[in-house]
């Protein structure tokens, strides 16, 4: 028996019937083609041509795939439309750069809304403060740039491990302080 790794063409032997097939249908000689039935065919008329019928079906048929493929190449790979999480008990979101996660900015986990943060240069500690719910989060060892470096390790190992596919069940990640 072949190997199924062998690309169809060569391992597909015609046979007498679908040779005479293809030859009589598809390559008439200057003989046969006033008895050709495909020629024949796409020499009557309807409302259309019937070779532009035949023009219309394939497209019909072609459109399904190019859409398929068009909304996979927008879409891109499953991971890349993993840009939330939960960490250090707020809620992250993040855009891609390639693969590395950038635009990394925290939201408050009540109210959703941006957080903003102090750095302490005295204690090199950061915290975050919601404006609307007045809620701080966390004295964080570091500035805001390492703190954002931590959540975009969190992520890329998320990314690895392929636990950013696995749902959460009550907001919190793990990985979280």
């Amino acid at each position: 028996m072949r190997s199924p790794a062998i690309p169809f063409a060569a391992r597909w032997r015609p046979s007498l019937a679908s040779t005479a097939l293809i030859t009589g249908l598809l390559l008439p000689t200057s003989a046969q083609a006033a008895d050709s039935p495909l020629l024949q065919w796409l020499g009557t008329t309807t409302t259309l041509p019937n070779w532009q019928l035949l023009l219309l079906g394939l497209l019909a048929l072609a459109a399904p795939l190019w859409l398929t493929v068009a909304l996979y190449r927008r879409l891109g790979p499953a991971w890349r439309r993993y840009r939330e999480d939960h960490f250090l008990g707020m809620r992250w979101r993040w855009n891609y750069k390639g693969d590395k996660p950038q635009e990394i900015r925290c939201y408050c986990p009540e109210d959703d809304t941006q957080l903003t943060y102090h750095y302490s240069q005295t204690d090199n500690e950061v915290h975050f403060r919601c404006e609307t719910c007045e809620r701080i989060y966390g004295s964080f060892a570091g500035d805001v740039s390492y703190v954002r470096g931590v959540i975009s390790r969190q992520i890329q190992r998320k990314l690895r491990t392929g636990e950013w596919q696995t749902p959460q069940t009550n907001g919190a990640a793990a990985g979280e302080r």
